[in-house]
């Protein structure tokens, strides 16, 4: 996104976005809010006051967040799920999102299985008390410093016409059927 889609996207001039930058003009606070609510970020963040850019406050903005993940072409997750007719104490309704470790196609899905490993350990002994909160934090401030140098990008979806969508489809199948036999 560069300067004029951002200052169009927050209903102000480009000069005006230019003047906040270089400190010349301070934003309203109606600026500020609209900063935050439209990229999901914290006025914390926005300040300086915290270093955690993203804030949930309802379950869309999470969904939101799972919905991007999904759409990277670095990740891949598989949802696994399980929602018996009866639930019992061993079986339980649940979803999962699955990261294969070893995937050729998606690079970084080793980094997030070793970091999903990593948290297991330090919520486990955050919450067992073996571990303070002061170290916690850090830990979580380091792991994400750690991951910071390596981008992602967006999947661009083609909007494809009900013919070729079907084309496709049945190509896609056929390969599967092919890999079957």
């Amino acid at each position: 996104m560069n300067q004029r889609q951002f200052a169009e996207a927050l209903g102000i001039q480009p000069s005006t976005l230019s003047g906040y930058e270089k400190g010349n003009i301070v934003p309203s606070t109606d600026v500020l809010l609209k900063i935050a609510s439209t990229y999901n970020i914290s006025l914390d963040w926005l300040f300086g006051l915290s270093n955690d850019s993203i804030h949930f406050s309802n379950l869309g903005e999470v969904v939101s967040a799972i919905l991007q993940i999904s759409d990277l072409n670095e990740l891949r997750f598989e949802v696994d799920r399980n929602k018996p007719d009866i639930e019992s104490g061993e079986n339980r309704w649940y979803c999962a999102l699955k990261f294969y470790g070893k995937d050729d196609d998606h690079k970084h899905n080793g980094d997030l299985c070793s970091f999903l490993d990593s948290l297991y350990e330090h919520r486990s002994d955050f919450e067992s008390y073996f571990e303070s909160l002061e170290s916690y934090e850090q830990w979580k401030k380091s792991i994400v410093n750690y991951y910071s140098d390596q981008p992602v990008s967006q999947t661009q979806h083609e909007n494809l016409g009900y013919d070729a969508r079907i084309a496709k489809r049945n190509a896609l199948l056929d390969s599967s059927k092919k890999k079957k036999k």
